[in-house]
This record gives C-alpha cells, structure tokens and sequence, in this order.
C-alpha cells in the first residue's frame, strides 16, 4: 500500500474514533517520512485525544517543518495548558496570533479561534 493511502487510511481511523488503529497507520506513514508536516501534526493531535504527554513533542516537529501550521500551533498550545504549563501555551499561541495577523489573505476564523484559546 502506499504512503498516500495509508494516510488516508489513518486519517479515516482516527475520524472515527478508532485511535488504536490510527496511530499505529500514522506511525507507518511516519517511517517513510520523518518530516512530513501533515502526518506529523494528526499524529501529534491523536496523541494529544488520547491523553499522551508526548504530543506536544510531536506538534512541536510539525511546526517545525511547516512553521504557518494554525492548526498544529493551536493544538501545541493545548497540549501545553493540558501539561498545565500555561506559559508554554500562551506563548504558541501567542506566535500563531502574530503570524495570523501577517498573514495575507487574513484567515479570521482562525484568528478567532486562537484568541478563544488565550483568553481561556
């Protein structure tokens, strides 16, 4: 099976809840690519659902590797306040906030989304 519809495969699994079967697809796709922004950042936020500290670690790569990733920095900052360093949190997203600001086109939709999470 290739990569791609692993993927897919994997993103199906965790749509429906079925987290023990998502990750293990998410890390196979992982061992053909390391960096890959987007199986690094649904990896990432599986773990995060499923209680593992070793979420923000992971979401942390994905920025990484594709820094303008709104919905990776929001969920890094969650795993932060989760892991209650509250500092941590506020700080990503204090840097999605800026980059949204400078952004162009204006995404406000998620501009709104991560000033709900640093107000909460």
């Amino acid at each position: 099976m290739q990569n791609r519809e692993l993927f897919k495969k994997a993103m199906e699994a965790h749509e429906k809840e079925k987290f023990s079967e998502a990750l293990g697809l998410y890390l196979n796709c992982l061992n053909s690519n390391f960096n890959d922004p987007n199986i690094l950042h649904y990896l990432g936020t599986l773990l995060f659902q499923m209680g593992y500290g070793g979420a923000a670690n992971i979401l942390a790569r994905a920025i990484d590797c594709k820094s303008n990733n709104t919905d990776s920095i929001v969920n890094l900052g969650a795993a932060y306040y989760k892991e209650w360093d509250l500092q941590g949190a506020r700080d990503v997203w204090g840097i999605g906030l800026e980059k949204l600001m400078k952004a162009e086109p204006r995404d406000n939709a998620a501009i709104c989304g991560l000033l709900t999470n640093i107000g909460g």
